[in-house]
């Protein structure tokens, strides 16, 4: 008999109700995960000290809250929270910042949705730092 892994938690704070639809109907076809969303961005952090997700996909984009303060402030609570950045705020200045802010990883959402995905699949291989994006020359 074999034991089935629990469910991980998945958390997407983003204020597009039309990207988290999106997100959550990508990610659905992989059984092993509990997606939520978050309607309200300022209420994230609320989320996050209560449910504890294992994974936060994270757009740095929103309405009425810095979305790298609010990366900063989840790894405060967690640092085992994998935070995923999923932004069309690509460029270096912002890669170089999550880094710092130690994301786990960061994504184009225009570019870079096959790599975004991958990181869901079973037996995945991403092969990079975890900070696919702009490459480590243009990050300079």
């Amino acid at each position: 008999m074999t034991t089935k892994e629990p469910m991980a938690k998945i958390l997407i704070i983003d204020d597009s109700s039309l990207i988290r639809a999106k997100i959550k109907q990508m990610l659905s076809s992989y059984d092993h995960s509990k997606i939520e969303t978050q309607v309200e961005p300022s209420f994230s952090l609320e989320y996050v000290q209560k449910y504890k997700p294992d994974t936060v996909i994270l757009d740095l984009e929103l309405k009425g809250i810095n979305g790298l303060l609010l990366l900063k402030q989840i790894k405060e609570i967690d640092p085992r929270i994998r935070v995923i950045v999923f932004t069309n705020l690509a460029m270096a200045a912002y890669k170089n910042m999550s880094k710092k802010l130690n994301a786990d990883y960061f994504f184009d959402k225009t570019t870079e949705i096959p790599e975004f995905l991958g990181l869901f699949r079973p037996n995945k291989s991403i092969t990079t730092d975890g900070m696919a994006g702009v490459s480590a020359t243009s990050a300079q």
